[in-house]
């Protein structure tokens, strides 16, 4: 009864906090017991004249990432949340050992796979049908205008000072929903709480508006700084 589905609520509650506490508490007090271990081996290494191993420290996050993604699922929540806080863990420290330049290999393989199983559970013919492509379009719009109104007035309420266009830009900057969308969206499908015709809707509004925020956010720069302004790769600034 509802007791029942209560309680299991409940459960799934405490379940998610004490792992995001946990998270924080190794984050905050073992990974950086880990990054010193790292540099004080590096730097043992470099003084006996060798190379120290480069790719340690990522075998070391994607053996985290995937420890904690599989501890999500035991418990019964998403992996995706345990490799997400997995990611926060090392976010401090993914600048300094290289993380992101790295891991490109293994993310341009597999973001392929991924995007293409995503693709094949999509229901073109489903598309047809104008009653769906009005939920398209509704959610497509309401995603946009919570993204836009909740992240723009959560950094005005962290600064007082930033303005009407920084407040723009920082709300279409965030409307894109991208892969965590169509995740948490195939997650519905496969457990079969979510239709077909629904996981069509939340694929095209992710994919939609990443393609439509792009435009509106550079016509904002400009409006903003009136001024010529490239967009370069992170490694040549």
């Amino acid at each position: 009864g509802g007791d029942i589905q209560i309680m299991d609520l409940a459960i799934i509650i405490i379940k998610a906090v004490a792992f995001v506490l946990i998270a924080i508490g190794v984050a905050k007090y073992v990974v950086p017991k880990i990054y010193d271990f790292f540099d004080k081996r590096n730097q043992s290494i470099i003084a006996k004249g060798k190379v120290p191993y480069s790719t340690n420290k990522l075998i070391l996050a994607i053996i985290v990432c995937l420890s904690m993604a599989a501890l999500a699922e035991f418990i019964g929540l998403a992996a995706i949340i345990g490799a997400f806080l997995a990611g926060m863990m090392f976010a401090d420290h993914a600048w300094e050992w290289d993380l992101e330049h790295k891991i490109e290999a293994i993310t341009s393989l597999m973001i392929t796979f991924f995007f293409v199983n995503v693709g094949l559970m999509v229901d073109i013919s489903s598309l047809t049908d104008i009653s769906i492509l009005g939920l398209v379009a509704v959610v497509i719009v309401l995603a946009m205008v919570t993204k836009y109104i909740g992240c723009g007035l959560g950094a005005r309420l962290g600064d007082k000072t930033i303005d009407k266009s920084s407040f723009s830009i920082i709300g279409v900057g965030m409307m894109p929903r991208g892969e965590v969308g169509i995740i948490i969206a195939s997650i519905g499908l496969n457990a079969g709480v979510m239709t077909g015709d629904l996981y069509t809707v939340v694929v095209m509004m992710s994919v939609l508006t990443t393609i439509i925020a792009p435009p509106i956010l550079s016509s904002l720069f400009k409006k903003k700084y009136k001024e010529e302004y490239e967009i370069v790769p992170e490694d040549t600034l």
